[in-house]
Order: structure tokens, then C-alpha cells, then sequence
């Protein structure tokens, strides 16, 4: 980004009469916390309507981030967007992502999307902030904001929730100097990586439960060295998961199954909503590139992390055919 595109931002800003977020289905605590953030910039810019809206409900209870009761969830997005003028699209790539159901932006809004996935997108949009190399879509949203607003502790705390946990705790390679130059300043700004780590790292037994299946899932392929696991529909029905607990549940469970010596990179497979599954795979810098065997099957994501959806509940049948792509691609 250059400082003509955020001027050309800010003027689409300031004319914006009502103003949309959204993020993804599922969402984590980067599409959370950068959401969050942009609000209250947004806010501080003066602009008055201001909407969080989500076709999904909001998972997180953090006492320390203020504004969480903004979010709005509603079954159709679109029921929520006809008023707005400009609507921004954070952590996301494709439509499919934030909403089940069928949406066309009307000719008069303007779209601004911003990401760190580098994934093609088939969202129209008048602006782009895109940039894999960034750790995170909180990240993006400071360096966009920096200069032209006033950061406060809110926004401060959601954006380093956001960096925090999509770094896996500052573990990953997009991790630079820069990151950590953005982290000493909202920690300027009243944010507390202590609070945040206490929060994110404190589970209910569902979770617990939930690693101790996936653990007891857990395989090893010795031929190209990878690990993988899974969790059957009906085993995660009754331990009551959901999409925003497997996140959880996979940063926990990351360091096992990456950690065996020789096995850097593996994947694990969970049940999704419409009888669909979803796959993620992982891996350490040292790993195979993920987003190769992602892309094969009709995925995307980075070169460490990846993932994609196929049309099925059975997760053996899932695991055959990613297996079997591995062996095409590595072969």
C-alpha cells in the first residue's frame, strides 16, 4: 500500500454516509479483533453509523476488549447491507466465506477489501489492501490507520488480539521486525500481551475433550513424513464443538503434531455445516509448501497454512483422497 491509496481510502471514508464490517464464517480472533478495531478507527474518525455484522454468531467472551455486544448476527448478510455505502471485507477472499447464501453488492456501494490471505478473490472491490507477507489482517489495519487516526486502548487491544493469535503467539514465518515494531506500539496504547495470552490460552472441558480426541486420532506417514488426524461428525456433535473451538483445538495440538522430530507439516480434518468437511493443513518453516496440495484440491491459503472445504461427511473418505494427492504431488 502507498500513501495514495489510504488518501483515496480515507476520502471514501469521509463521504460514507453508513458503513458495513464483515468477516468470515467461523471467525477467529484476527477477523474479530481487526473488525473490532476498524470500528472504533472508524468511530474516532467520527463516522457515526457504523455496523459489525456477521452471518455467524460472535464466539469470544474477552472481559478486556470492549465493543464485543456490537457485532450483529443475521441468518441472510445481505438482509443487513442495502443501507450501506461502503462495507468493508476483512480476513477474506471469497464471497462463499462470510455468508451461505446468495450476495451481490448493489452498483452504488463501494468495497474495500482487506487481507493477508493471497488467495484470488471474486470479490468486486473498489479498493484492496492485500498482503500475504503481513502476519495478520490486524496488522494491515494499523499500518493502514497509523497516521491517520487516533489509536486507543480499544483498538489497540483488539489489534494485538489479532496479531497475537494468528501468529500462534509470534510463531509462524510471517512474523517480522516490523510485527514487533507494531506490538511495542499498542503496547504504548494501554494493550497487555499478558492479558491477551491469559485469555486465549484458558479453555472449557469441551475443548480439552476435544484435543484428547484429535490426539487419539492422531497418525504419522513415514514415507513423507507427515502427520495427520481427524474427528467423526458424530463424536464432534456430542463433545458441542464448533467452528470457533476447532481453531482452538488445532493451535493446541499443532506443537504435537508438528513436533515429532523429521514431521513438519501434516494436516487434520473436521466436520463443517452442509454436510461438508474441512481440512487444514500446517506446516513449520522447514515443511512441505501446504498451499501446493491446498490448491490442488480446489484450496487455497499460504505456503504454511492452507486449507480447503470438499463435499463430503465421511472423513475417511476425505483422508483417502488427500492422501492419495499427496502421493500424486510428492511422488
Amino acid at each position: 500500500m502507498n500513501k495514495t491509496e489510504i488518501e483515496s481510502l480515507l476520502a471514501l471514508i469521509k463521504k460514507a454516509k453508513n458503513i458495513s464490517i464483515i468477516t468470515h464464517l467461523n471467525p477467529d480472533a484476527d477477523a474479530i479483533g481487526s473488525s473490532l478495531a476498524l470500528y472504533w478507527i472508524l468511530k474516532s474518525l467520527k463516522k457515526e453509523n457504523v455496523r459489525l455484522v456477521l452471518e455467524d454468531r460472535q464466539p469470544f467472551n474477552f472481559k478486556f476488549l470492549a465493543g464485543l455486544d456490537k457485532f450483529e448476527q443475521f441468518e441472510n448478510i445481505s438482509e443487513a447491507l442495502p443501507d450501506s455505502d461502503l462495507i468493508f471485507v476483512l480476513d477474506v477472499s471469497e464471497i462463499k466465506r462470510f455468508t451461505n447464501n446468495h450476495l451481490e453488492f448493489l452498483p452504488r456501494q463501494k468495497v474495500v477489501r482487506i487481507d493477508h490471505h493471497s488467495s484470488e478473490s471474486d470479490i468486486e472491490a473498489e479498493m484492496e489492501f492485500v498482503d500475504e507477507k503481513n502476519s495478520s489482517t490486524s496488522e494491515i489495519i494499523f499500518s493502514i490507520f497509523n497516521d491517520a487516526a487516533e489509536f486507543d486502548s480499544n483498538v489497540a487491544k483488539a489489534l494485538l488480539l489479532g496479531i497475537y493469535d494468528d501468529t500462534n503467539s509470534f510463531a509462524i514465518e510471517h512474523v517480522s521486525k516490523e510485527t514487533f515494531e507494531i506490538v511495542a506500539k499498542l503496547l504504548e496504547k494501554g494493550a497487555k500481551v499478558m492479558e491477551i495470552a491469559e485469555a486465549v490460552n484458558t479453555y472449557d472441558q469441551s475443548i480439552l475433550n476435544g484435543v484428547k480426541a484429535f490426539v487419539n486420532n492422531l497418525k504419522f506417514d513415514d514415507k513423507y513424513k507427515y502427520s495427520y488426524t481427524y474427528i467423526s461428525r458424530d463424536l464432534y456433535e456430542f463433545l458441542g464443538l464448533d467452528g470457533a473451538k476447532i481453531d482452538i483445538i488445532m493451535n493446541l495440538i499443532l506443537n504435537i503434531m508438528l513436533g515429532r522430530q523429521g514431521y513438519s507439516w501434516g494436516f487434520l480434518i473436521r466436520p463443517k455445516n452442509g454436510g461438508t468437511t474441512k481440512i487444514s493443513f500446517r506446516a513449520r518453516s522447514t515443511g512441505q509448501n501446504v498451499r501446493k496440495i491446498a490448491e490442488a484440491l480446489g484450496g487455497g491459503g499460504h505456503d504454511q497454512a492452507a486449507g480447503l472445504t470438499l463435499p463430503t461427511e465421511d472423513p475417511y473418505e476425505v483422508l483417502a483422497k488427500i492422501r492419495n494427492q499427496i502421493e500424486k504431488i510428492l511422488n
